[in-house]
């Protein structure tokens, strides 16, 4: 495989932070966009447009305490959160647009659509369970998918840490069903609030079963022993104390039950020391994959185990290879919405279909646009040049609370 080129590399280390999957203005989720192949564009950048929302850099590149660090991700998210809504409402189709302007953002929304799922496809999620996000799937945030470990069942109830603008969290609920609930929990209020708002709009006057709340991994508002399951894609990252968040899901969870915890960690024991620069902030607080399976056994857990079979942080890299594919699975979906009257298309007219499909996503990855909160911050330039490969990896990890012997377990 070869390299990533820097930009890539960027948005690979970008996404690999939990700063999620960005993919336009329109959609609300605007973290990160992925990178094109390298022999488009010209190598040409990703640049952020407006504003550029980054974590602060403390003099002389000490790490910070944990409330530093929990304000910092907070007020980074949150700003972006609001540029994301003041974009989507911008794009947001008018009377007085042109029938063409409208069939063009409809052609963008459905490149868009396809860019996602062929990259949370990566990341872990199955056909169905896009399918089931519909054009949600533009806000999905993290790093790998939480669900093939979790294993929800219906009835269940679930706690989604670092829920961002919702997706994990709705589809836990579709996977629990209306005798389930789904509770969402994000440091940033912006994230919080559109995501409450996305909950009416998907589940109308039954919302209740899938809600949102500010608040601290590390301090968890819930009472102990009152939930099945702990699932997070991400935001488990960006927590500092992760003995504190680990120890609050063990508070939380019922006996018998489990977490699946999908999260960035360093396979160094830490991070190799910098001269004259600082790791961003979110990096700081990755915790070594070697020393997960002990802590958790500490805390009582058992079952421990570290999915690291999807762990490459290049992930993010869209390729020539993932242009066909996301080309063919857009001409295949336009293809089953046909009326049955239209007939299928002949060999010919679909290799046109796939051409043309192609050339649109290619054409929206030579886009400028946006990217992760730190790119464009030259305080962290030298990221790009990491081979972030050989230093991080995307795991799952899983584990179970022991079930109640004698008295309940607390």
């Amino acid at each position: 495989m070869r390299r990533a080129a820097p930009s890539a590399a960027a948005a690979a280390a970008a996404a690999s932070l939990g700063l999620g999957l960005g993919l336009g203005a329109a959609t609300g989720s605007s973290w990160l966009w992925p990178a094109p192949p390298a022999a488009l564009c010209d190598g040409q950048r990703a640049r952020l447009d407006g504003p550029r929302v980054a974590l602060g850099v403390v003099p002389g590149g000490d790490k910070e305490s944990p409330a530093l660090y929990k304000s910092q991700f907070a007020t980074a998210y949150d700003a972006a959160a609001r540029q994301s809504e003041a974009r989507r409402e911008a794009n947001q189709p008018t009377n007085q647009q042109s029938s063409g302007a409208g069939e063009t953002e409809q052609a963008e929304q459905r490149v868009r659509r396809g860019i996602a799922t062929h990259l949370m496809s990566k990341l872990g999620y199955s056909r169905e369970e896009l399918a089931a996000l519909g054009d949600d799937v533009l806000r999905m945030q993290g790093v790998n998918s939480p669900f093939p470990l979790a294993q929800l069942r219906r009835g269940e109830s679930v706690l989604d840490l670092g829920s961002g603008f919702g997706a994990d969290a709705f589809l836990a609920a579709h996977k629990v069903g209306d005798q389930g609930r789904v509770v969402g929990l994000d440091i940033s209020a912006e994230e919080v609030r559109q995501a409450r708002s996305r909950a009416v709009q998907r589940f109308g006057v039954s919302q209740e079963r899938c809600s949102f709340v500010t608040g601290d991994m590390e301090m968890l508002p819930m009472e102990a022993a009152s939930l099945d399951c702990v699932i997070s894609n991400g935001g488990f990252c960006l927590c500092p104390d992760k003995r504190k968040a680990f120890g609050e899901i063990f508070r939380v969870l019922k006996p018998g039950g489990r977490l699946a915890i999908a999260c960035t960690v360093l396979r160094t024991p830490s991070l190799p020391p910098l001269e004259g620069k600082r790791w961003p902030p979110c990096m700081e607080v990755f915790m070594p994959q070697a020393a997960t399976l002990p802590l958790l056994a500490e805390l009582g857990f058992t079952a421990i185990a570290v999915d690291d079979s999807n762990a490459a942080m290049d992930v993010w890299d869209i390729r020539e290879g993932d242009v066909g594919s996301v080309s063919s699975a857009m001409v295949a979906a336009a293809e089953a919405g046909r009326g049955e009257g239209e007939g299928e298309l002949c060999s010919h007219a679909k290799k046109a279909s796939e051409r043309r499909a192609a050339e649109r996503v290619n054409t929206y990855l030579c886009q400028e646009r946006e990217a992760g909160i730190h790119s464009g911050n030259p305080d962290y330039g030298f990221v790009e040049d990491v081979d972030m490969n050989s230093l991080c990896a995307r795991v799952v990890i899983f584990a179970v609370k022991p079930p109640a012997t004698g008295a309940a377990a607390q």
